[in-house]
């Protein structure tokens, strides 16, 4: 495997290690997951590819309207009452290109500046994030803001 093609699967796995963070502990207090589709294989290979999830926005039902032009991430779907979002690599890349840009030009040694630093520079061995990190980084790729938290 070439130098690029060991970057390349790094660089997928971190991104699909941030999705699997957010889905499994950083958004649930806003959020309800409707579909998760994270593996190939019934739960023995991870489909570094083809991850998605739906979920509700629990806080905004959709009388509140459309999101404004440009907003949505990868596509913002309804659902009855709430409305339903859609996450996959297409979110999980735009929030970390918002995240990096919010928070790594920060001038501060913060946790979130660093962890920005890190994605913006692929510096994949000192990535240190959490799911308060995964939970910005999928706002962000969804919402182009943090909302909630």
């Amino acid at each position: 495997m070439s130098e690029t093609q060991t970057l390349d699967s790094t660089r997928e796995q971190v991104y699909f290690d941030i999705f699997s963070t957010a889905l499994e502990g950083g958004i649930g207090y806003w959020s309800r997951c409707k579909t998760y589709h994270w593996t190939n294989d019934h739960g023995m290979t991870e489909d570094l590819a083809g991850y998605h999830a739906e979920v509700y926005d629990v806080e905004r039902v959709i009388a509140e309207g459309p999101l404004p032009a440009g907003a949505s991430g990868s596509g913002r779907l309804q659902d009855e009452r709430y409305a339903l979002y859609r996450i996959d690599r297409a979110t999980v890349t735009k929030g970390i290109t918002a995240f990096a840009r919010k928070y790594g030009d920060s001038g501060r040694d913060s946790y979130f500046a660093r962890a920005a630093r890190h994605l913006a520079q692929e510096r994949w061995d000192h990535l240190d994030y959490d799911a308060t990190i995964a939970d910005a980084i999928v706002q962000l790729g969804l919402f182009d803001e943090v909302i909630y938290g």
